[in-house]
């Protein structure tokens, strides 16, 4: 039988030999976490020998590989209910977010966002005369993502998103965390001169911003929207709200509640909020 460990926290990771971008990350919460009192370790979310009723809490974190790994993670996700473990996001945010389609919940509610429509695996998309952006309804860091120019058509091999090409992507797309409905932390991610993608994979670069008080206000009501739309009890622990400045205003471009960086190497700001965050869930003072 399992014994729980009162203040033990998982903290729920890929392997660091497929991503070892992962140790910068992985290191910067494994600190916030024991600076607030808490015994924490990394566990990875695949290794079917964890036995996740030990932990008081699961973090779910750093599960960089989960749409390649789609129905495992989600075996995953039904053992952590099974757990009784305290997840964080739980697993209800998480099977809502893994999906693209989440944004037109958070349409319907009211969030701005960049226009979508979703077309179906199989079918061929058409730019009308202007530019328009293609990405996987699942998928993360921009993997299979395209561009497509005016007039030209492709036929999509997996269900898609489709918008229109938001031209203020080259002055850059603005990240804000919202730690527990707290706009905590923005960083704006900047376009190479010969690309329109962020990453830095194709050559993009990141620096953490004074914060706008307008993204600000957009990324928490997003965060209050997220709880709403995916029938949660809680404002989200954390999620990475990505904004387009447009002519109506910042408009949500992405809602990640799975597996965001955190940027703890440029900033300890999120990071250590949620690490406060945790505590205050687990009731310890």
């Amino acid at each position: 039988m399992s014994v729980r460990l009162e203040h033990e926290v998982a903290v729920a990771s890929t392997s660091l030999a497929a991503f070892p971008d992962l140790q910068s990350e992985n290191d910067g919460i494994l600190g916030a976490l024991a600076a607030h009192r808490l015994h924490v370790s990394i566990q990875e979310w695949g290794d079917r020998d964890v036995d996740w009723k030990r932990f008081a809490v699961v973090l779910v974190r750093t599960t960089w590989d989960y749409p390649q790994r789609l129905p495992e993670f989600l075996n995953w996700l039904d053992d952590l209910d099974q757990s009784g473990a305290q997840v964080l996001n739980p697993t209800q945010l998480i099977r809502w977010n893994y999906r693209k389609t989440y944004l037109l919940d958070l349409e319907e509610a009211g969030v701005p966002i960049v226009p979508i429509s979703l077309v179906q695996s199989g079918r061929t998309v058409t730019a009308p005369s202007s530019q328009i952006v293609v990405k996987p309804v699942i998928g993360v860091g921009s993997a299979g993502v395209f561009r497509l120019g005016a007039d030209q058509s492709h036929v999509v091999e997996v269900d898609s998103l489709v918008s229109p090409f938001i031209r203020s992507i080259h002055d850059g797309e603005m990240s804000v965390f919202v730690i527990g409905g707290d706009a905590v932390l923005s960083v704006l991610k900047v376009p190479s001169a010969t690309d329109w993608r962020v990453q830095p994979q194709y050559g993009g670069t990141y620096k953490v911003v004074s914060s706008d008080p307008a993204a600000s206000l957009v990324a928490a009501n997003a965060a209050l929207a997220v709880r709403t739309a995916a029938g949660l009890d809680e404002i989200p622990a954390y999620l990475r709200v990505d904004l387009l400045r447009s002519s109506y205003g910042w408009l949500v471009l992405e809602v990640e509640a799975i597996e965001p960086s955190l940027y703890c190497a440029q900033s300890p700001a999120a990071v250590n909020q949620l690490a406060s965050l945790v505590r205050q869930r687990m009731g310890l003072a």
